[in-house]
């Protein structure tokens, strides 16, 4: 199937979400991820009448694939001589698209502690890395089980994209939460009121 668009979409239904990304010039990629356990990626598409009429002619290059996402936080990421990293280390879910992005911001951080036989300013690092993924997991779960909130938050980005960009840009490490400010946040508070 010729992808459609050259972006990521998502796709909000009342049990979970659906992502399709372009991943060659005849090729898109779909993922569910659910509360619910489907019996098939058939069924679970169901829940998404627009996509799976997009999808309904295409056949699938790969078998389905499947995983359990969960978030999980640990107290600590280092003890003695042993650092974690990764999933290993705490994940956030899936929905935020953070999880290997991590992984490589925390190695970037290890290595040089490592290197200097001192893992504590791996640790600290660590928790720095990993807060804003976390609380963003925590938003889109939210935003997932609460319809009003979704409905809100989309129309309030819709009508401020640069909003959306700039929290994209924080979200991504592009930007500094700092850099997003308090007038970025009353912005978003302000629409989320209007919407």
């Amino acid at each position: 199937m010729h992808p459609w668009s050259d972006y990521v979409e998502i796709y909000w239904g009342s049990r979970g979400q659906a992502y399709v990304l372009p991943v060659g010039p005849n090729e898109v990629c779909g993922a569910l991820i659910s509360r619910r356990k489907f019996h098939s990626f058939r069924e679970g598409l169901s829940e998404f009448p627009k996509l799976a009429a997009r999808l309904r002619d295409s056949a699938s290059t790969t078998r389905v694939r499947g995983a359990l996402s969960v978030s999980c936080t640990l107290k600590q990421a280092c003890r003695g001589n042993l650092a974690l990293i990764g999933e290993a280390s705490g994940s956030v879910d899936a929905i935020t698209g953070a999880r290997v992005a991590l992984a490589f911001r925390q190695a970037l951080v290890l290595a040089p502690a490592l290197a200097a036989g001192d893992l504590s300013s791996y640790a600290a690092a660590h928790s720095r890395i990993n807060n804003l993924p976390e609380f963003m997991s925590h938003s889109m779960l939210l935003m997932d089980r609460s319809r009003w909130l979704r409905q809100r938050s989309l129309r309030a980005l819709s009508r401020q994209p640069g909003l959306f960009a700039r929290m994209l840009a924080v979200h991504m490490g592009e930007m500094r939460l700092k850099d997003f400010g308090v007038g970025g946040l009353l912005n978003l508070g302000w629409q989320l009121l209007r919407a």
